[in-house]
């Protein structure tokens, strides 16, 4: 019989657990770089948000100047997507040792034991560079497919499917950025995660929706990282890790 679960409640789990006892210290850190990095890129992306809509509509052929208002949201809401996963692209790689850590401390909590288990802070900057390398590993994995979603906002028509795109692809990728943590833990690499990922793509998929959304959020968005690595954790221990 097939498993039913809904795996967007991995997410709410996360969020219900950030304050535990045992994983506090390892939510502090990444939740800090979260904060400050989210308060830097937003006013980045509000000074320059507006600039880059207006460059956009000058591609619009003027028989088609009559959408221009519709094409602005269809721009504004690509640019929250792409806001969302860059956002947390760039914070994983920088949060990745501790993330890492965090997994680890939830999986142990569940009664699992990773592969690197018992990591310490040194150890944690002893493996930085692994870390950092895998967190990289998934933004060459998005990189080629977030420029066919960027091409197709230069060819009228097919601009309005964009955001539909951009959120489906949005949420696959939180999926994978996250599941990382406890697959990498686990010594699965990231072409057997993938392979894992998609025998269960629709669970992977709402997982990595509940992320994305909450990332939309305002204040929840400030916690969303370390939520999404605990329930990812969640997720690795009760269907995969076997």
């Amino acid at each position: 019989m097939a498993e039913k679960y809904f795996a967007g409640d991995y997410f709410i789990r996360g969020l219900k657990l950030l304050w535990h006892p045992k994983l506090r210290l390892f939510v502090v850190i990444p939740l800090t770089i979260n904060i400050v990095l989210m308060v830097v890129m937003l006013m980045i992306g509000i000074h320059y948000f507006e600039q880059l809509v207006q460059w956009l509509l000058h591609f619009l052929p003027h028989w088609l100047a009559w959408l221009s208002a519709i094409l602005w949201l269809v721009f504004a809401f690509s640019f929250i997507m792409m806001f969302a996963y860059t956002f947390t692209i760039i914070t994983n790689i920088i949060s990745a040792p501790f993330n890492a850590l965090l997994s680890e401390k939830v999986q142990q909590l569940h009664g699992g034991s990773p592969a690197s288990a018992e990591m310490n802070f040194t150890q944690v900057l002893a493996a930085t560079p692994r870390n950092v390398g895998r967190a990289a590993r998934s933004f060459l994995y998005f990189l080629p497919r977030a420029l066919v979603c960027l091409i197709l906002l230069f060819i009228p028509l097919l601009q309005a499917i964009v955001p539909v795109l951009w959120f489906i692809f949005n949420a696959w990728m939180m999926s994978v950025q996250y599941m990382d943590y406890p697959m990498d833990n686990n010594e699965v690499s990231f072409k057997a995660m993938l392979k894992k990922l998609t025998e269960k793509r629709s669970a992977n998929f709402t997982f990595g929706a509940s992320v994305l959304i909450g990332t939309m959020i305002p204040v929840l968005n400030l916690v969303v990282m370390p939520a999404a690595v605990i329930g990812a954790t969640l997720f690795w221990q009760e269907h995969y890790n076997n």
